[in-house]
């Protein structure tokens, strides 16, 4: 007697010891996989070994709908999928969901929750996978084709192992998350890489004139942009742009449109004809929902004469020696949405002691921290204070305006180019 319940002792030690052991294969496979798939999959088979089942599934909630889908499944026909996705409360995986707590059913032919996936399950078992912070992030659920097949044991064994699968899953996600962040930064680099390419590496000496410009790239590389260009011994083409969009393809998208603004300036058209073409080269390169704001002028040098068009940019300011202050507006659509727009031609006249402002909405749409923009009127205020000095002052002026009035960490790219006529 003594020796049949030692040798009973023993077959219980070793099953225990061999649970255990399948238990930790199964958590140590947790710790070193990375393919999500492959873990699961380890995790149903060691579940098998420890709780007999005929169908099983792992069920995660959609982030946008807050209901159940199955990331994998066994046992189950192949159209299972027609029961998806499970709203909380539908069902015994909805009702996990609803109640946030484990359950087990005896026989599902008497549970009202119950909906039939398999014609032959009797029994069934669920719980909830729990991720940090105690947030639901799915279920684990076993069927079985006899009745009583589960009890408070392999209820525990259950709820052990949906823990293992949350830990699985957010790993997962946290890896692919790290990849993306890492993937975008590459691309980030990419993009100031040649963003930092496209600017002019100096303002032009122009006489007569007092340039400087700055741009302040945002630490998610926007599309801002301005230049100058020489066209001739008496003529220079500024320009300053803001294509909608970010990193890699707004900056390809600058690139394009640098590219064309030389090659279209340097070719003596009409600026209304330089604006056609440019708006054709977007709509052909731009992807749906792209589009650039974007000003222009041709300057001439002698004659102190400008000819613009402003297609959809933020008016430039035109600070009179005198205190007026005039916006160049108008002059046509931005470039994109529109297929043939037309365009309109306007003239200013610069004169000593004018001060030309032209500048991105990063540095109007700036804020505080009540969410209060900077603002046009407070720009003008900026530059009125500053214009006695160079246009240096000017931008520095403006540049400190804009830090002590927003919060230290820009959204957006902010570019300002000041001319001052001497």
């Amino acid at each position: 007697m003594e020796d049949e319940d030692a040798k009973r002792e023993i077959t219980m030690t070793d099953n225990v010891l061999q649970g255990m052991r399948i238990v930790v294969d199964a958590f140590r496979l947790i710790s070193v996989s990375l393919d999500l798939d492959e873990t699961l999959k380890g995790i149903l088979d060691s579940l098998k070994s420890l709780i007999d089942y005929d169908a099983a599934g792992i069920y995660v909630i959609e982030p946008d709908s807050g209901r159940l889908r199955s990331h994998i499944v066994r046992g189950y026909p192949e159209d299972v999928s027609k029961f998806e996705p499970i709203s909380k409360g539908e069902g015994v995986i909805g009702q996990v969901l609803e109640v946030s707590a484990p359950v087990l059913i005896a026989d599902v032919r008497s549970d009202p929750n119950y909906i039939e996936a398999r014609s032959s399950t009797r029994s069934e078992i669920a719980a909830p996978i729990v991720g940090s912070g105690g947030r639901i992030i799915g279920v684990l659920n076993l069927e079985s084709d006899s009745e009583n097949a589960y009890g408070p044991i392999q209820l525990q064994l259950l709820m052990l192992f949906a823990s293992g699968v949350a830990v699985a899953i957010e790993k997962a996600t946290l890896h692919a998350e790290m990849m993306e962040k890492r993937r975008l930064e590459s691309e980030l680099a990419v993009a100031r890489q040649v963003m930092a390419g496209l600017m002019p590496r100096a303002t032009p000496r122009i006489e007569g004139f007092d340039i400087v410009a700055v741009n302040e790239p945002w630490y998610e590389v926007g599309g801002d942009y301005y230049d100058f260009i020489p066209i001739d011994d008496e003529r220079w083409g500024i320009g300053i742009a803001d294509v909608i969009g970010k990193g890699v393809p707004a900056a390809l998208l600058v690139s394009g449109l640098r590219a064309s603004l030389h090659s279209l300036a340097r070719n003596e058209l009409a600026l209304r004809s330089i604006f056609n073409k440019a708006n054709q080269f977007f709509r052909e390169s731009a992807g749906d929902g792209q589009f650039v704001t974007l000003f222009y002028a041709e300057l001439d040098v002698e004659a102190r004469r400008m000819i613009y068009i402003n297609a959809g940019h933020q008016p430039p300011l035109l600070l009179r020696r005198g205190g007026a202050v005039e916006l160049l507006q108008g002059g046509g659509p931005l470039l994109g949405p529109v297929e043939s727009p037309h365009y309109l031609e306007h003239f200013a006249q610069l004169e000593s002691g004018d001060v030309l402002a032209l500048y991105t909405d990063g540095i109007t749409e700036a804020m505080d921290d009540k969410g209060n923009e900077y603002g046009r009127e407070r720009l003008i205020q900026a530059i009125s204070r500053a214009r006695q000095g160079g246009a240096a002052a000017i931008v520095r002026a403006v540049v400190e305006d804009v830090k002590q009035f927003s919060q230290p960490e820009i959204a957006d790219d902010r570019t300002l180019v000041v001319i001052k006529a001497l």
